[in-house]
């Protein structure tokens, strides 16, 4: 005679999930978004009376309903879909369930949305010369550069935050990133202009 099967709770399969990000190197408030996304999902799908590695289209699906009739942004919902794409992507990888159900639903009903009009206006990319004039009318040592920072090296705001001046090695003007998602490379170069403007502000 076969046993009683027995799955793992949310909570394990949430922990698991912790413990496979910090594995893969990403970051803490990446980490902690994932998690919060995750945990709330979970307790959505316990209000339905079913289980994390039973979640369908149809579960899926009430969730963006859920989560829109709450007022949440599109972008956010964008987010929260994300950090689930990841955690079945985990379950997945660790033979919990076969198939990732979330890729479709993404595909389906918020790739679309964005497309008819909803979400955020796509984003306008400024020219060399509108650079040039921004950067020309900063005054602050310190917000000049940021800017210069930003513009010259393309890291992301958060990785800007992370930044500490240990990090910079002025003898060839490079930068060494944080770990973050989604970054290959985690060293960056600046230029002369760069570096005039990071000492006239670090002193």
């Amino acid at each position: 005679m076969g046993g009683v099967i027995h799955f793992p709770d949310s909570a394990k399969l949430i922990d698991g999930f912790r413990r496979d990000c910090l594995d893969r190197g990403l970051s803490g408030w990446t980490i902690e978004q994932y998690m919060c996304t995750v945990k709330l999902f979970s307790d959505f799908v316990r209000d339905r009376g079913t289980n994390l590695l039973r979640v369908d289209k149809e579960v899926l699906r009430d969730f963006i309903r859920h989560r829109r009739d709450s007022g949440m942004k599109q972008k956010t919902l964008e987010n929260n879909f994300s950090a689930l794409c990841a955690f079945y992507d985990y379950l997945c990888f660790e033979g919990y369930v076969q198939t990732n159900p979330v890729p479709p639903i993404r595909k389906r009903f918020l790739k679309r949305y964005k497309l008819n009009g909803g979400g955020d206006p796509p984003r306008k990319l400024i020219s060399v010369e509108e650079m040039a004039t921004l950067v020309d009318s900063v005054l602050d040592p310190r917000d000049r550069a940021l800017i210069l920072l930003l513009a010259k090296t393309g890291v992301r705001r958060s990785e800007l935050i992370a930044m500490d001046v240990d990090d910079i090695d002025w003898s060839d003007n490079s930068i060494r990133l944080k770990p973050f998602r989604k970054r290959s490379g985690r060293t960056v170069f600046f230029d002369h202009e760069c570096a005039l403007a990071l000492k006239r502000w670090l002193g």
